[in-house]
Formats: C-alpha cells, sequence, structure tokens
C-alpha cells in the first residue's frame, strides 16, 4: 500500500478505537470467612460469627407496656364513616342502632332503614331509607326519603320528605357534610277525634267539643291544609380518635309554602292553637328565621354505646335539643367484629405474657385429633 494511504487509513481508525470505553477491572469476591466455603458469583457473603456475637438482642415486652396498646376507642384510629344521621355514610350490612329517636339497620351494603319508636308507640307509622349511591374517594353522595302517616277515620296526616346529602373528608380528620331536602306536611278530610291512635288521643283532653269545632270550621267540607318547605343541612365532624369527635350542625327552611282551604288562623284561635299556627303561617315570609337549628355536640363513641350532648340556639325554644343529644348502641358489622378480634388477640397476649412473666410455660397446643 503507498504510504498516504496507509496514514489515512490509521488515522481513520484512531477515533472509533477511542469511543470503545475499557472494560471495568472485575471485582474480587468477598473474603469469605475462615473454614467457610466462597460464596457462588452474585450471591452476598455470609455474615461473620464474629459480628452476630456484637449484635445487641430486641427488647422484652411486659404487660406495662402492653396496656399502652389495649385496643380501646381511645386509642384506636379515628372512623370517618362511624356517624350516620347527618352524613352521606349508613350502617354496615348487619349492623343495628338503636336509638331513643330512631332505630336503624344496615339491610344492604350501604343501605339503611330506619324508623322513629317515639312516634310508632303513638301509633303513627313511620319510615326513611338512606343509600349511599356513590362513593368516589373521599366523597360519598346519599339519597333519603322519609314518610310518615297518621289516619283517624276519612282524615289522612303525615310528612313526604326526599332529598339528598353530600359528603366529603376535607382531611385525615375532617369532613364537611351538605344536604338538601324537599318536604311535604299534609292534612286531608275532617279528622273523626274518636279515631285517633289512643296514645295522641291522650293530648286530646275533650275529643267531643274539639270534634264539634273542627265541623264548624269546616262547614262539613274536607279540611285541605298543606306545608310545603326546602330545608338545607350543613355540618362538620373533627374526629381526635375512635372515641372523640366534635360536631357542628345548622339547618334551617330556605324555601316554605302553605296551601289552605280554610282561614286556618281563625280556626287555629277557635282551637286553642293560635301561636303554632301562627308560625306556619309566618314562616313563607321569614323560612330561615322561623326555622333554624344550630347546635355544637361533642360525641363519645365506645364499644357499643354512642353519647352525643352539646347546646345549641332554634327559632323554636327548646328545638335544638333533638339535633344536639343522642344516646343510641350499636353492634354487628365487620368494623365491629374487626375490633372484636382485635380485642380477643390483645387478651390473648396479655396472658401469655403474664404467665411468662411468673415463670410459666405457655400450655401446650393440643393434637390435631384431639382438637
Amino acid at each position: 500500500m503507498p504510504l498516504p494511504l496507509a496514514v489515512a487509513a490509521a488515522l481513520l481508525a484512531a477515533p472509533a478505537a477511542a469511543a470503545e470505553p475499557a472494560a471495568p477491572p472485575a471485582a474480587e469476591p468477598a473474603a469469605a470467612p475462615d473454614g467457610a466455603d466462597a460464596p457462588a458469583p452474585g450471591e452476598p457473603a455470609p455474615l461473620d460469627p464474629g459480628a452476630l456475637g456484637a449484635a445487641e438482642p430486641l427488647p422484652t415486652a411486659d404487660t406495662d407496656a402492653l396496656r399502652a396498646f389495649a385496643p380501646r376507642p381511645g386509642n384506636l384510629p379515628q372512623n370517618p364513616y362511624g356517624k350516620v344521621d347527618f352524613t352521606a355514610y349508613t350502617l354496615e350490612w348487619g349492623e343495628v342502632k338503636l336509638g331513643v329517636g330512631q332505630i336503624a339497620l344496615g339491610v344492604l351494603p350501604r343501605t339503611q332503614l330506619s324508623t322513629a319508636p317515639g312516634a310508632l308507640a303513638l301509633g303513627v307509622p313511620n319510615g326513611a331509607l338512606k343509600v349511599d349511591l356513590l362513593r368516589l374517594g373521599p366523597v360519598d353522595l346519599a339519597a333519603r326519603a322519609g314518610l310518615l302517616r297518621l289516619p283517624a277515620g276519612d282524615f289522612v296526616g303525615g310528612r313526604t320528605s326526599v332529598g339528598g346529602v353530600l359528603s366529603s373528608r376535607l382531611t385525615q380528620r375532617w369532613s364537611l357534610h351538605t344536604g338538601v331536602d324537599w318536604q311535604r306536611w299534609g292534612a286531608q278530610g275532617t279528622p273523626s277525634l274518636g279515631e285517633l291512635p289512643w296514645a295522641v288521643g291522650m293530648f286530646v283532653p275533650d275529643a267531643a267539643a274539639w270534634q264539634e269545632e273542627l265541623e264548624s270550621v269546616t262547614q262539613g267540607d274536607d279540611l285541605q291544609l298543606h306545608f310545603e318547605s326546602v330545608r338545607v343541612e350543613v355540618a362538620t365532624d373533627f374526629r381526635f380518635n375512635r372515641r372523640d369527635s366534635f360536631i357542628l350542625q345548622a339547618r334551617a327552611d330556605v324555601w316554605a309554602e302553605v296551601q289552605s282551604s280554610f282561614d286556618a288562623e281563625a280556626a287555629a284561635g277557635e282551637l286553642g292553637v293560635e301561636r303554632q299556627v301562627q308560625r306556619a303561617l309566618q314562616t313563607p315570609d321569614a323560612p330561615i328565621a322561623n326555622t333554624y337549628v344550630a347546635t355544637a355536640s361533642w360525641q363519645f363513641s365506645w364499644k357499643k354505646a354512642d353519647l352525643r350532648v352539646g347546646a345549641g340556639l332554634s327559632s323554636v325554644p327548646g328545638a335544638w335539643l333533638v339535633q344536639s343529644t343522642e344516646l343510641s348502641w350499636r353492634f354487628g358489622g365487620k368494623t365491629r367484629a374487626s375490633e372484636r378480634r382485635m380485642r380477643t388477640a390483645w387478651r390473648q397476649n396479655r396472658a401469655d405474657l403474664e404467665r411468662a412473666e411468673r415463670g410459666e410455660r405457655p400450655a401446650p397446643e393440643a393434637p390435631a385429633a384431639a382438637r
């Protein structure tokens, strides 16, 4: 090959050779302890027995330390879905809530039925249904409806409501709940006071005189009285743990309408219930001022009992007590079953530690054939 061509070929080959990095030196395998086989390629070296002897032992538990981890409600993490009266949440499937103001049952997943035992005791059928329709992350949307009826002969009175509630977990411990309900109170026909449920009749001392007054007011025509309203509820709860939580609630009617087939105010004067009827008749002009309720409460939730106590303000004196006060017992459901297993395991661990502290060995497990 001529000399210029040889020089050119050498110059072209030099950059390609420089671009190829040199192979790194092979790592030397870790030295195995004396008397041990060398580790296979890709396997970690065995531990030195001398280093194992220098390791510190783990601390042992005792019953005093175990008491700090007792699965009491005050020690357990808070449950954001525990309250079901002013939220979009429902009782768990198979869970039962027995309260003074309400009895509820989780009949299906995220579906509950409830009734007011006080009204039932008065002979007034009633019921309510709530379904948690949507759970999307921290947001739940539920639909609810209620029905109450008071029959007395040809007369039918009662209440119907339909609405929904939206619950949002703003933080891990803090939630906000907003509900809207349309409700209608109605009365149709002339009531036969002698056919009222016995408990309701106790509040009508002179049924015969009242019957005459009603017939004179209606003049033989059927009584027609309807009260419709839209109610807005806002609530928030802050949960410290499974037992303690702080609750703020407020509700009021933002729209109302009264329809009557007679002079309701004059009739109320004759029947001696002017104050109650006048408030209803004035509500359409000032619905919030005549229907507001605002309360602040603290709720204790123990293993089975819930207690809510608080104070508040309301347009009707004393109405805030119904919203701020509750006493109920709950049992059943997946959450309480999990808590029960947790308490059983903790008691077993405590018993084992107590036997160990006394120097006793745990009882041997029975053979499989004997169990």
